[in-house]
């Protein structure tokens, strides 16, 4: 099977994120909107190797529950993420 490659840009991701959240359930569910990094890696791998990934952007630090991916936004998965402030 051929290896893929994920590159994404985590504000496009957050902010389409968002929007649908508003759509589907009202405006104040824009702030309650989470990426859970590992989840999306797994949805878009669909169980074929990874290459190489890569994801750029600032998350707010309110963003990921539990404990930042300080190394990768998935084990062996390397980031440009820039940990931020609300």
């Amino acid at each position: 099977m051929d290896k893929i490659f994920l590159y994404w840009d985590n504000s496009n991701i957050f902010i389409s994120a968002q929007d649908v959240a508003a759509e589907r359930e009202g405006w104040g569910a824009r702030s309650r909107v989470r990426i859970h990094f590992p989840a999306m890696v797994k949805l878009a791998r669909r169980q074929r190797p990874i290459g190489r990934a890569l994801a750029a952007g600032s998350v707010p630090i309110s963003s990921a529950p539990g404990p930042r991916p300080e190394n990768g936004l998935a084990p062996g998965l390397p980031s440009l993420l820039r940990w931020r402030q609300p």
